[in-house]
């Protein structure tokens, strides 16, 4: 009798043991899953959830994509690169312009687009940052289309309504080149 007492007292305290591991488990895994909802800072409201910032991570854990606001207050959706460099970001300045930027590899911007005011932009960049091509409207929101920059030493071909009035210009750095306007051609020396 003694035996069968020994193994009936086995087996209970083997399957107590089993019920207590499985009740420490779950107390954990609430208590884990608790601090980590609190540490978060997000609250839920009718379905939608509150946060200042928002990190997408893949499956290695690397930063993929964040929707956070700026220092300056403007919300911004950034997408990263497997190397963890910002690469593209659309979203909206301190000025409440809208923003799609593409960055290269080494974290020069190739090509803006904003949405402002005045208009519309795109501006397209070398590789060395410096703008080459911009289509859209000026500060005083009328229509542009300008190809090269004059201050590197290249020529510009800069087409612009100025008082409703189109006109086509080719310049060097210097300014010289020819204006093309719906009454004529003329040449232009030195800005």
């Amino acid at each position: 009798m003694q035996r069968q007492d020994r193994t009936h007292i086995a087996r209970r305290l083997d399957r107590l043991e089993r019920q207590n591991r499985r009740l420490r488990r779950t107390v954990l895994g609430l208590a884990t899953g608790a601090v980590a909802f609190a540490l978060t800072g997000f609250s839920r409201q009718d379905d939608v959830v509150w946060g200042r910032q928002f990190v997408l991570v893949d499956r290695a854990g690397d930063k993929r994509a964040e929707l956070a606001v700026t220092d300056d207050g403007a919300p911004m959706l950034t997408f990263f690169d497997s190397d963890g460099r910002a690469r593209a970001e659309l979203g909206t300045t301190p000025a409440n312009s809208g923003l799609l930027r593409f960055r290269s590899r080494g974290g020069t911007t190739r090509y803006l687009a904003r949405l402002t005011s005045t208009g519309a932009t795109m501006s397209v960049f070398d590789r060395d940052g410096t703008r080459v091509a911009f289509v859209g409207t000026d500060e005083d929101g009328r229509p542009r289309v300008q190809l090269g920059e004059t201050d590197q030493g290249d020529v510009r071909l800069d087409l612009r309504v100025d008082e409703g009035e189109p006109r086509l210009e080719l310049l060097d750095d210097r300014g010289s080149g020819a204006v093309l306007r719906p009454d004529g051609l003329e040449a232009k020396e030195d800005g």
